[in-house]
């Protein structure tokens, strides 16, 4: 593992997620503002929405903090490896019946969680990171250490074949 200065564009992309993280708080704030003000709800309920939202608070100003730290130290971290194995878990569709009987595909409402293997260590990306590479092949992992930002991954054999050409 090397660890460099980040550059000004993973930067950008870390920030960008960075301020996503302002609007979670935001609509949290305002449905516990509206269950305060819900006369005709039960006592449990809204106890039971606070503390579902306190969490969901609690989740993301920890993952704003750490985040804030990494941008704060300014590196990334390169994990360099053999991908030994790509795991999807989770199903993307579901198929059911239609008004009309017939068959049709609709998004689930299930996340689907991309998983890259390197080094026997498991990092968890996005899909568009997971499509890039291929199980087998030495690959290049940039990461922000404390968050666990995955700002990009990319096949080193590839890009090598790629500059020597």
């Amino acid at each position: 593992m090397n660890i460099r200065p980040i550059r000004q564009e993973e930067r950008k992309i870390a920030l960008r997620f960075y301020w996503l993280i302002i609007p979670v708080g935001l609509i949290a704030t305002l449905i516990i503002y509206v269950l305060i003000h819900a006369n005709n709800l039960p006592i449990a309920a809204r106890i039971a929405a606070f503390l579902i939202i306190g969490g969901v608070i609690v989740i993301f100003t920890l993952k704003w903090y750490l985040l804030y730290k990494d941008l704060k130290n300014g590196e990334v971290s390169e994990i360099r490896g053999k991908l030994e194995r790509k795991i999807k878990l989770g199903r993307s569709k579901i198929s059911h019946v239609g008004d009309a009987g017939v068959l049709s595909k609709k998004k689930s409402l299930s996340t689907v969680t991309y998983i890259l293997r390197i080094n026997q260590e498991s990092y968890e990306v996005k899909a568009k990171h997971f499509a890039k590479v291929e199980e087998g092949r030495f690959v290049q992992l940039n990461l922000l250490a404390k968050s666990l930002f995955v700002l990009d991954v990319f096949d080193i054999d590839k890009s090598t074949k790629s500059n020597n050409q």
